[in-house]
């Protein structure tokens, strides 16, 4: 689906919301720690725009996401790993994109990194 900037982080950020209410632990833990992906089509191929969020109230979280690309619940369509990343409590933020060829079903995310 193609977002305007403004609407593509707006919708992020009410995913991520919604997922740690969902999700989301009172103990300072990994589990408070959220991903969404966006995708808008740019010039013949799909942006995938990264959004993160700490939902935790006294730790940050250091390192890299390791974000793959799902088509059918089974093919690994795209894999790509963030740079290293640094997310403070409360923060919510894009921290990168990447293009790929296709869209997707959906994704799956794992955190590379300390919570401190």
């Amino acid at each position: 689906m193609n977002y305007s900037d403004e609407q593509r982080v707006e919708a992020a950020y009410t995913e991520m919301e919604k997922n740690n209410e969902e999700r989301g632990n009172e103990e300072e833990s990994f589990a408070n720690l959220e991903l969404s992906l966006k995708t808008d089509k740019n010039k013949g191929q799909d942006t995938h725009y990264i959004y993160v969020a700490n939902f935790n109230k006294k730790v940050s979280f250091h390192g890299k996401v390791y974000i793959k690309t799902i088509i059918n619940n089974k093919i690994v369509d795209g894999e790509y790993t963030t740079k290293k990343i640094t997310i403070k409590p409360g923060e919510k933020k894009q921290i990168d994109h990447f293009d790929g060829r296709r869209l997707y079903d959906s994704y799956s995310w794992e955190w590379k990194g300390e919570l401190n």
